[in-house]
């Protein structure tokens, strides 16, 4: 295992080092600038998950990159995607678009991420009908520490809800993957979620 770590590209953990460091920095509030120039890219759903459940990723088979949703919602920047490079901040419960109608709902419990014990809930709807044959895991790891990779498989609640366990280690900034599984359709969907008290 080390020395497959020993052996990813510099690159790959520059660009994350500084994406997280955007997102702790965010964290603590916007600058002018940021404010400026940040680009909406949210939906939030009107109803929050009632049953108390709750990465660079690798290429997608799905038809589009990942479009985040229009939304004028405002964010808190300790949660965010990787579309195309770009770390793009997200509401809990925010849509992501991932083409050919799939959308996939994201939710942390807690949130903030507050604890080192953790859920992921994933809602997955195409066209608006939730998508109840596929499946979703997970593979985290701490970004500047050596914990992880880990990697959690999501249980099927129903109704498109797929509920995935974190044990995070320690407080800080996480990269995961998300990947759904619809039939031999295999969509990655790379989050940062930094976790503290």
């Amino acid at each position: 295992m080390g020395s497959a770590r020993a052996a990813r590209p510099s690159g790959r953990v520059i660009a994350a080092i500084v994406a997280c460091a955007g997102l702790i920095v965010a964290a603590c509030g916007p600058s002018a600038s940021e404010a400026a120039t940040a680009r909406p890219s949210v939906q939030v759903p009107s109803p929050a998950p009632t049953d108390g459940g709750t990465q660079p990723g690798a290429p997608s088979s799905a038809a589009a990159p990942y479009v985040p949703a229009d939304s004028t919602e405002a964010i808190d920047k300790r949660l965010a995607v990787v579309l195309d490079g770009t770390t793009t901040y997200i509401k809990n419960g925010g849509r992501v678009v991932l083409g050919d109608g799939l959308t996939a709902e994201i939710y942390l419990d807690p949130y903030p991420p507050s604890t080192l014990r953790s859920t992921m809930d994933v809602y997955l709807t195409r066209d608006g009908v939730a998508v109840v044959d596929g499946g979703v895991e997970m593979a985290y790891e701490m970004l500047a520490m050596a914990h992880g990779p880990f990697s959690a498989e999501a249980k099927k609640i129903g109704g498109g809800h797929y509920l995935i366990p974190i044990d995070y280690i320690m407080f800080g900034p996480w990269e995961q993957v998300v990947t759904v599984r619809i039939g031999l359709q295999r969509i990655h969907i790379p989050v940062l979620v930094v976790a503290y008290p």
